[in-house]
């Protein structure tokens, strides 16, 4: 369903207008979140204060659909999409597993001082401890 959209019955607008067909049933059983706001309506438009970048909302969707989150390397990309989970009170244990994983994978000599800096503006307490321990070790 994730990737055919095959019987989508509501569409999410970004920001920019790009528009994505998607199933009230997956994320209202999968976010606390989409399962209070979503109703009737055939579109909901999704600000930028929402979710951040697309590539974020995106990941976090797909995840939703496919229990998969592919992340690139890319450190705020993964503190946007744990900040992104949890305004969409998406909370499983394998969720932050995987994030943790990703963030492990990700530190580097190259990049400490710039996962510091994301780790202490996450909205994640939970995170932003985690953060601070695999950056220390």
């Amino acid at each position: 369903l994730w990737e055919t959209r095959y019987l989508s019955d509501f569409s999410i607008t970004l920001e920019n207008g790009d528009k994505m067909p998607l199933h009230k049933g997956i994320l209202k059983a999968r976010s606390p979140y989409f399962n209070r706001t979503l109703t009737n309506d055939q579109e909901i438009l999704m600000t930028k204060a929402q979710y951040s970048s697309k590539e974020a909302f995106v990941s976090l969707l797909k995840y939703l659909y496919t229990d998969k989150l592919e992340l690139k390397t890319d450190s705020s990309l993964i503190f946007e999409v744990a900040n992104l989970a949890k305004t969409l009170s998406v909370d499983t244990l394998y969720f932050w597993e995987t994030i943790v994983g990703h963030l492990k994978s990700s530190v580097s000599s190259d990049n400490v001082a710039d996962i510091l800096r994301i780790v202490e503006t996450t909205t994640v307490p939970r995170l932003r401890e985690i953060g601070m321990y695999i950056v220390v070790s």
